[in-house]
């Protein structure tokens, strides 16, 4: 337990440098009680719509995809395949919301665009700073310990012009998107930020290698 603490520390530390990205592991399939991942479905039932006919399974394209953090917000960029065609997703999320999935509130988390040469699919997602959900790994968050991104979102908002933190509410009509991104572990510091991720290893590990050297000591 200790272990794992000390590591999401780390890892929270290393997401916090200017710059830090890592790769995007796989868009997952799969369901999490009532959330069902990666599907593109109608938007006209359940609360705010978020719920309604699947349309099209979403799939990790060749080209993969990164996760970027930097002045507290996340940055995803990813080529998605869905159904026979490839889309370019680019977004940006309010870090700290993804965080704290205890915070429920009609506000704009953040959107998704979506772009492809004729797809039927294209245009902007957002998400509001809410779960929907009573999935064990709740919807619109991002959680440490499975290094799991969790998203919700819906073509049809209240204010389409909101930027992240303005007042927002989705509602239904149009398209709905639920993703689960599994991330890498492994980062790609961009040259800005090595010297910070070198740094946050060492005092990671330093602590480590203390708490092992304490416990021996009063075993």
């Amino acid at each position: 337990m200790l272990l794992f603490r000390l590591f999401a520390i780390g890892f929270v530390m290393l997401l916090a440098s200017p710059g830090f990205s890592v790769s995007i592991s796989d868009v997952l399939s799969g369901a999490d009680n009532n959330f069902a991942f990666s599907v593109v479905h109608s938007s006209d039932s359940c609360f705010d719509g978020q719920c309604g006919k699947v349309l099209d399974s979403v799939a990790l394209g060749a080209n993969g995809g990164t996760v970027t953090v930097s002045g507290g917000l996340l940055f995803l960029n990813a080529e998605l395949d869905i159904g026979s065609d490839t889309y370019q997703a680019s977004g940006s999320f309010d870090l700290g919301g993804l965080l704290d999935d205890s915070v429920q509130a009609n506000v704009m988390l953040g959107s998704i665009t979506l772009a492809s040469a004729s797809g039927p699919y294209d245009g902007v997602y957002f998400f509001e700073d809410r779960n929907y959900s009573n999935a064990v790994l709740k919807p619109n968050a991002l959680d440490l310990p499975s290094l799991t991104l969790s998203l919700w979102g819906a073509t049809n908002a209240s204010n389409p012009n909101a930027q992240i933190g303005d007042a927002m509410d989705l509602s239904p009509g149009g398209l709905g998107i639920d993703l689960r991104i599994e991330l890498s572990s492994n980062p790609i510091p961009e040259p800005g930020s090595v010297a910070l991720y070198l740094v946050g290893l060492a005092v990671v590990g330093y602590t480590i290698r203390r708490v092992t050297q304490v416990a021996g000591a009063t075993a």
